[in-house]
């Protein structure tokens, strides 16, 4: 990439930089416009992507700023800001996937926990709303599968051990259901004491 061309990129960023705030959807296209020419010159720069995560998040587009802010930390994986708008961007993602207006059946559901599996930042009431979801829809199988194995990860994690019970009931299954209401009934904890993100395994 020549100096001029190069020169030229960097001003756009500023430009664009500038605009983030008053005007994030034209801040977002002039931003995707500098990646896509610098991907073209064979140039694809973690800080630029880190840019338009951000630019992208102002403007509501959070799985669009995850995407983007994922693919910067693949280039700079020690990047510390970079590390720290994945993890914000994570957080406010595990956040509106486990909102307890949400309705269980949601159809948004699974791609938004697909993008925090995909990432290994799946929670436990991540997992959860999962299994509520695939309750709601009749995916008794996948429910069960995924229900269990957060018990097994955290048996002393009440509202798995309550939806263990209802999926066993809906499956048919009475006796399983009683025992996890028993073991509902002994468990203190409600969420990990501390934060535990990744797959929930059968």
């Amino acid at each position: 990439m020549g100096t001029r061309l190069l020169q030229s990129l960097l001003d756009a960023i500023r430009r664009a930089l500038e605009m983030e705030r008053t005007k994030p959807e034209a801040a977002v296209l002039s931003l995707r416009g500098v990646l896509s020419e610098a991907l073209r010159q064979g140039v694809d720069s973690a800080y630029l992507r880190f840019v338009l995560a951000q630019a992208l998040e102002q403007h509501g587009e959070l799985e669009m700023a995850f995407d983007e802010i994922k693919k910067a930390m693949k280039l700079d994986p020690l990047a510390l800001p970079i590390r720290h708008a994945f993890q914000e961007l994570a957080g406010r993602i595990r956040a509106s996937l486990a909102h307890p207006n949400r309705a269980v059946d949601d159809p948004e559901v699974p791609r938004l926990y697909a993008l925090l599996l995909e990432a290994g930042e799946a929670d436990v009431p991540a997992h959860l709303a999962m299994v509520r979801f695939e309750l709601a829809t009749g995916r008794l199988t996948e429910a069960r599968q995924r229900v269990e194995a957060v018990t097994r990860l955290f048996p002393a994690h009440r509202e798995a051990w309550v939806l263990l019970a209802q999926v066993a009931r809906a499956q048919g299954e009475m006796d399983a259901a009683a025992k996890a209401e028993t073991e509902a009934a002994t468990a203190v904890a409600r969420d990990p004491l501390f934060g535990v993100v990744g797959q929930a395994k059968a």
